[in-house]
C-alpha cells in the first residue's frame, strides 16, 4: 500500500498560506522573504556556534 506524500504546506501555516490564499505573486514574495528569513535564522546560528567554539578554545588555552 503506497503511502500518500504529505507536502510542505499541508504541514507549514505559512506555507499553507502562500500556497491556498494569496495570488502567485504574492505568494512568490512570500515564499522570498521566509527564505530570507531562514537564511538569515542559519546565519545567526553559525555566528553563535562559532562565538562558542573560539570562548571554549579560550577556556582551554587558559587551563593549560
Amino acid at each position: 500500500m503506497e503511502k500518500e506524500r504529505t507536502e510542505c504546506w499541508q504541514l507549514c501555516p505559512l506555507c499553507w498560506l502562500i500556497n491556498t490564499v494569496y495570488s502567485p505573486e504574492a505568494a512568490r514574495h512570500l515564499k522570498n522573504a521566509k527564505r530570507e528569513m531562514l537564511l538569515a535564522l542559519r546565519a545567526m546560528a553559525a555566528k553563535q556556534l562559532s562565538e562558542e567554539r573560539r570562548e571554549i578554545k579560550r577556556i582551554d588555552i587558559e587551563e593549560e
